[in-house]
């Protein structure tokens, strides 16, 4: 479990976020400044980075802590804007000062946290799967990712990421499902100012935030019909074209693709594209329900025991007698 720190002071959503990162299971943690507990990334608001001296004194105080993640959030921006720095290390993200958006960029927000999950694979199906993905971590090739909710499609993206040459680059992961219709077009391919009602700033989008690196698409079978068409041409030219640019950027990004959908189904039904999905589904990638592996139980609930007793408990044991599937 990921542990993430978040310096409360100066930080109006601290809060909802630190029970947004828990409902998520990350271990979020609200800190007084300079508590000096281990974590893994560290969270604060772009007002308290200005208190504390800067970028540099952010990064001089994460050490202190162990993080080897930071994000900054700025909040009351004019518009939303993302930036990923040092291969994923340094995001910061701004907030604009509308309570109807707080919800889906949180959201966003979120999933950037994601890196370098234990998997757990002791199942020889789980190790299949795991073969599988490393195996196809060599390549740059588009990966599409298909299973029940909850059976670690994000986790086996980040394996594929981890274990690939662009793992020093971002892994980016935006949620389809999670984001407005008429937002996510300028959140995938950025924006020029001006170029819509709110767009006081320029916005090089999650695409040019992943250059580099890999490209997260968390429940692809949400994404609107309308906006389809203009991700295939991205995947087939390799480029993007932000709303209100004449000019198309060139992106080197990995894509991998996830769903809990039947797609030929969506296909059948004309919600989403066939010619997409055979351009997503590259190389196809399925999870399964714990249930049908049974193998994996044992050492994912000690795992999840483990945690436990390091906040809570002094001593908890794990039998295989206690399971029954």
């Amino acid at each position: 479990m990921k542990n993430v720190g978040i310096i409360k002071e100066n930080f109006d959503l601290a809060h909802k976020f630190t029970k947004l990162l828990n409902i998520k299971e990350m271990n979020a943690v609200e800190l007084p400044l300079y508590n000096s507990v281990q974590i893994n990334s560290l969270v604060l608001s772009a007002a308290k980075e200005s208190q504390m001296g800067g970028q540099q004194a952010v990064i001089e105080f994460s050490k202190n802590t162990k993080a080897d993640q930071i994000m900054i959030i700025e909040e009351k921006s004019k518009t939303y804007k993302t930036e990923v720095n040092f291969g994923g290390k340094l995001i910061k993200i701004s907030i604009p000062d509308d309570e109807g958006s707080h919800e889906w960029i949180l959201e966003v927000a979120a999933q950037m946290l994601a890196t370098k999950e234990l998997v757990m694979a002791n199942d020889i199906r789980s190790r299949e799967l795991l073969a599988l993905a490393k195996k196809v971590a060599a390549t740059n090739v588009t990966v599409f990712i298909n299973g029940p909710t909850g059976t670690g499609k994000e986790v086996i993206s980040n394996y594929i990421h981890n274990n690939s040459t662009r793992s020093e680059f971002p892994f980016v992961a935006v949620n389809c499902a999670a984001i407005p219709e008429n937002m996510l077009e300028a959140i995938l391919f950025g924006h020029e100012k001006g170029s819509f009602t709110g767009a006081s700033q320029a916005n090089k989008g999650i695409f040019r935030a992943a250059d580099g690196g890999t490209l997260l698409l968390d429940e692809i079978s949400e994404m609107p019909l309308s906006l389809q068409s203009k991700l295939l041409r991205v995947l087939q030219e390799r480029k993007v074209t932000p709303i209100g640019g004449s000019k198309d950027v060139e992106v080197d990004v990995r894509v991998v693709a996830t769903t809990n959908r039947d797609m030929l189904a969506e296909i059948k039904k004309g919600t989403f594209r066939e010619d997409l999905f055979y351009r997503l589904n590259v190389f196809p990638l399925r999870t399964l329900a714990l249930k049908e592996r049974p193998e994996d139980i044992l050492p994912i609930s000690a795992a999840l025991l483990k945690n436990i007793q390091i906040v809570k408990i002094h001593s908890l044991f794990l039998h295989q007698k206690h399971l029954m599937y």
